[in-house]
């Protein structure tokens, strides 16, 4: 089934960056690509005014409408999330739609571009920088099934990634405490804690005092041998 037969797909603009009164004092959030390498959008990028919206062609998109990055640098291109406030977009992002039943497929297809993430990217096309479009989004093929499917597939992919996300939660406290404690046993190594003392070792001083005779003792020779090597 095609993305676009079961949601409604579009895009924003990028006002005139030259018209103050499009910026100025602006209460309409505003996003840009960069916004979507989170799972969800929370805040907007810029905030643009009544103005804008009215003399261009934005759309305030609703809260959960997913959006696909359709260009960006680095790893953003292809990158899905979900819109937790109502924002206009501008032109890099594909708005995805859902209304009516197809509201109870968005984990679904989210879940699904997150995971076809790679194979997204490989569909851009273009120059130096290749891109993807509407058309591309709207004509990708998902395995369409039945809600009851859908949700059955959702609820065992987050039980199995919140698993992954306890696991990892284990292992970081686990290499944490591991570090300190090499921490502790270092210290009590050169503090004299890690082995039993014995008052009958010869002192420290007595040590130092003994290497820096045999140092003085070695450099005494080597002088000799090479006074021995000129004559």
């Amino acid at each position: 089934m095609k993305v676009g037969t079961v949601s409604s797909v579009g895009t924003g603009i990028t006002p005139l960056k030259g018209r103050s009164d499009f910026y100025a004092n602006g209460n309409i959030p505003w996003v840009t690509s960069g916004a979507l390498n989170d799972n969800f959008v929370t805040e907007a990028s810029d905030y643009v005014t009544d103005l804008a919206l009215k003399e261009t062609n934005l759309r305030i998109y609703p809260k959960h409408t997913l959006l696909i990055a359709l260009y960006g640098e680095g790893k953003t291109r292809g990158k899905c999330s979900e819109l937790l406030i109502e924002a206009a977009t501008n032109q890099a992002i594909a708005a995805i739609v859902q209304e009516g039943m197809s509201e109870k497929l968005r984990k679904y297809m989210k879940w699904f571009f997150q995971k076809n993430y790679g194979d997204i990217r490989l569909k851009s096309s273009g120059g130096v920088q290749p891109n993807l479009n509407l058309s591309i989004i709207e004509n990708t093929l998902f395995p369409m099934c039945s809600i009851e499917e859908a949700n059955q597939v959702v609820d065992a992919i987050e039980m199995k990634l919140s698993e992954i996300d306890q696991l990892d939660q284990t292992i970081t406290t686990s290499l944490q405490q591991a570090e300190a404690l090499r921490q502790s046993i270092l210290k009590k190594a050169f503090s004299g804690q890690l082995v039993p003392q014995d008052p009958n070792d010869e002192p420290a001083s007595e040590l130092l005092a003994r290497i820096k005779a045999e140092r003085l003792a070695s450099q005494g020779n080597l002088v000799v041998r090479r006074k021995g090597g000129r004559s």
